[in-house]
């Protein structure tokens, strides 16, 4: 969650995203650790940023998840799989 907070800041003072919509994002990143990663923990344990890509990977998991609606929890996601990647 700490490294998906600094991508939210790094996000606002970009200003890419709303002081107002920081909270909802959050709440949508909790779901989608639930909903996505735990579901296919196999695919992201498996994930390598220099075989793989990003996009992929995040439209297979979230794509049947109509609750994660924001263009930003997309973006902020992939930056933050991107960060921590091996690449």
């Amino acid at each position: 969650m700490e490294k998906f907070k600094a991508v939210l800041k790094l996000l606002n003072e970009a200003n890419r995203v709303g002081d107002n919509d920081v909270d909802e994002l959050q709440q949508q990143y909790h779901q989608y650790i639930d909903q996505s990663i735990v579901p296919h923990a196999a695919e992201y344990n498996k994930f390598s940023i220099s075989t793989s890509g990003v996009d992929v990977l995040l439209f297979d998991t979230m794509a049947s998840n109509h609750s994660m609606a924001k263009p930003v929890m997309y973006e902020g996601l992939a930056f933050m799989v991107t960060w921590s990647g091996d690449g």
